[in-house]
């Protein structure tokens, strides 16, 4: 969620915050919690391909790139639903949204689908070290392009 979204809800009445997430709340500032929920979500998001890609891998004889598209085309729907509703908020339209996302994702395919090709294809890293290490490079640059493009507040 965005800084905005914060302040436009702090007058908001809402029903007391309890357990953990009164303590996030209380003692993590709103501009680090948008960092932290992203973190979160967008490293499930990334264990989920990981795992999936791995699993995949040792299930098939395909070529890295194809197994990274593959479980990257099947984490798309649960992670801009997650990014969208946890993260950055509802502030953008779905259909402004939407596309900016499915182009956020093509070039995080693009960019995962070639690290995995080098790194495990080429290099012969193991599998688990070369999806991950794509998986995490991917990660950091789709917050960037999440941030400051697909989600902005209209």
């Amino acid at each position: 969620m965005t800084e905005d979204h914060f302040e436009r809800n702090a007058n908001t009445v809402h029903p007391p915050s309890t357990g953990l997430r009164a303590l996030f709340e209380r003692f993590v500032p709103p501009h680090l919690r948008q960092v932290i929920i992203f973190l979160f979500v967008g490293g499930s998001v990334t264990l989920g391909y990981i795992l999936v890609a791995t699993l995949i891998a040792h299930l098939s004889a395909w070529r890295p790139a194809i197994v990274s598209t593959i479980s990257w085309l099947l984490m798309i729907p649960i992670g801009y639903t997650a990014q969208r509703t946890f993260v950055f908020g509802k502030t953008s339209s779905h259909n402004t949204a939407l596309p900016r996302y499915v182009a956020t994702q093509i070039i995080g395919l693009t960019v995962s689908s070639c690290l995995s090709e080098i790194l495990v294809g080429w290099l012969g890293l193991p599998t688990l070290i070369g999806f991950g290490l794509a998986g995490l490079t991917t990660a950091i640059l789709s917050f960037v392009l999440l941030k400051f493009w697909t989600f902005v507040a209209q």
